[in-house]
């Protein structure tokens, strides 16, 4: 995984000089919110392992990486949802409705990336490559 990673930050540090990308949103399983837990947020990606916390925090050195949760775009259920906020925190747990919110910033992004075979595991329809 660690040349995972650092392919990954080779070519988006080619792609910022190429073509001036300045915006990176990373649509991941991993657990944004609570980084310190031991489940990914999918069905189909299970265990989180000492490289995937060195993978984030390697990306997160790097680049300033917009998530759902570092753009607080979801937090307005809080507020307008008060008396549900156990339920909230237990929903976003999940991959339910970060996994739309990630979906909704992608198909409005200039550019999508995904890892190269053999560091992702893609099942989903959304990401799969043909």
């Amino acid at each position: 995984m660690p040349i995972c990673v650092k392919s990954l930050i080779k070519y988006i540090h080619k792609l910022q000089k190429d073509i001036d990308i300045y915006s990176i949103y990373l649509a991941t399983d991993y657990p944004l919110v609570n980084a310190g837990r031991k489940k990914a947020q999918s069905s189909t990606f299970h265990i989180i392992s000492e490289q995937h916390y060195d993978a984030i925090k390697l990306l997160n050195n790097t680049f300033t990486l917009n998530t759902w949760a570092s753009m607080k775009a979801l937090d307005v259920l809080f507020y307008k949802f008060p008396e549900y906020k156990k339920e909230i925190n237990e929903e976003f747990t999940g991959s339910g409705l970060q996994g739309i919110f990630d979906k909704l910033v992608m198909i409005n992004s200039s550019y999508f990336i995904s890892g190269p075979k053999g560091c992702v595991y893609i099942r989903s329809k959304f990401t799969k490559k043909n």
